[in-house]
């Protein structure tokens, strides 16, 4: 048999090293999990952390100017965040230093053939224009937009009209997204979930009536500390109804949970931090809840970026495991439109105390209506999450797109 063309050499550029602490660093493990790791190299600007990636390289040193390179823009920006900022709800984004930037990005040079572009940010994007500069040679790029924030920094919309040139394809997590990157890169937006794992042979069987053991769980991070306190307050009005009803366990990464009490909240007792767990531990561990909880946003509309565009990542494993899904969150919310349009899970916002505990207590009672969810869940992963087809899809789509012309 005659072996197959090499996979080209994949340039990963992050915000945030690509770390297994972070949800972004899950959903990249599993759909490169198939790629040749010595073709795989991760360039960065923000967060570090502990690298998924061997071959990794740092732009923090040369995001901004070490002095006065532009001291009256410096000077605006500065003077914009401080007094006005707070009051029109978007920043002036510090420039960065973009000759510093290219410069690195020279020195350190690459041989990739594709660039793999996980931004979403106006800085994340005006390093990322910098560093293609300074590969100095035209490498097509795919724009992986996962988390969106459009609304943070004046100037975001013409920062990604500046990658025009460089873009061979756009992937989005939602059609919120879609809608709003199209237009202004000027391109069809591939809408792809990410949803997409090995799938576990088996799967959620018995859906339990409520008992003093009823078992709920939450995944991952806390985007914002005050939804636990949400949690915390929804989940004691169920507990207070329902007598025996134990805490909702927590599993997140270690740095998550120590993230959130250096916000000042902590958990305990309402919500209990319980091992990150991976693999077959955590499908082990899912399959033997009976509900899960995922907060998202406290009001009846999205009021944050993240509220409007992105879709948390941790619907896959749940799914997978076929458990039903309480989502707080409000209508307009990529989020309330999965759960509720595939008919896996139920919505109520955050902050609407009554309203959540209703829901949440509706879903512990009612043992019917969870089996309905949790099977859908199910159902749903094995059409459309298995990861060997995604993987597939993705590699060919990287051969093509590295053979792509660049202007």
């Amino acid at each position: 048999m005659t072996p197959g063309p090499e996979p080209p050499a994949i340039l990963v550029f992050s915000e945030g090293l690509l770390t297994a602490a972070h949800g972004t660093g899950a959903i990249f493990s599993r759909n490169f999990a198939a790629y040749p790791a010595d073709r795989l190299e991760n360039w960065f600007v923000g967060q570090s952390g502990d690298p998924l990636l061997a071959r990794t390289f740092s732009f923090n040193a040369a995001r901004w100017p070490a002095g006065n390179c532009f001291p009256p823009t410096i000077a605006l920006a500065k003077l914009w965040n401080r007094l006005l900022a707070p009051l029109v709800g978007r920043q002036w984004s510090v420039p960065v230093d973009r000759a510093a930037v290219a410069a690195a990005a020279r020195a350190r040079g690459s041989r990739a053939a594709l660039v793999y572009a996980i931004v979403y940010s106006r800085p994340g994007l005006d390093v990322l224009a910098a560093a293609l500069a300074g590969l100095g040679r035209p490498v097509p790029v795919i724009l992986q937009l996962q988390d969106f924030f459009p609304s943070a920094h004046l100037g975001f919309r013409r920062a990604l009209r500046r990658l025009r040139p460089h873009v061979a394809a756009v992937w989005a997590v939602s059609d919120a997204i879609a809608r709003y990157a199209g237009p202004a890169l000027g391109r069809p937006v591939q809408v792809d979930p990410l949803f997409n794992l090995e799938l576990p042979a088996a799967t959620k069987r018995n859906h339990r009536a409520f008992n003093p053991g009823f078992d709920t769980v939450v995944l991952g991070n806390f985007w914002q500390p005050v939804l636990l306190a949400d949690l915390k307050a929804a989940w004691g009005r169920v507990q207070a109804r329902l007598p025996g009803l134990g805490p909702v366990r927590w599993h997140c990464h270690p740095a998550g949970v120590e993230r959130v009490r250096a916000a000042g909240c902590e958990p305990g007792p309402e919500v209990e931090p319980a091992p990150f767990l991976t693999g077959a531990d955590l499908f082990a561990r899912l399959q033997a809840a009976d509900l899960a909880v995922i907060p998202f946003s406290r009001h009846a509309r999205a009021t944050t970026d993240y509220e409007r565009y992105s879709l948390p990542s941790r619907i896959t494993e749940l799914a997978a495991a076929g458990l039903p899904i309480a989502g707080l969150t409000g209508p307009g919310t990529p989020l309330h439109e999965y759960l509720s349009g595939r008919d896996i899970g139920r919505c109520a916002p955050a902050a609407a105390t009554a309203a959540a505990a209703d829901l949440l207590e509706t879903l512990v009672r009612d043992q019917p209506l969870r089996a309905r969810l949790g099977t859908r869940a199910r159902a749903l992963a094995e059409r459309e999450f298995p990861l060997e087809r995604q993987q597939a899809r993705l590699y060919a789509e990287f051969a093509r797109l590295a053979r792509a012309p660049v202007a």
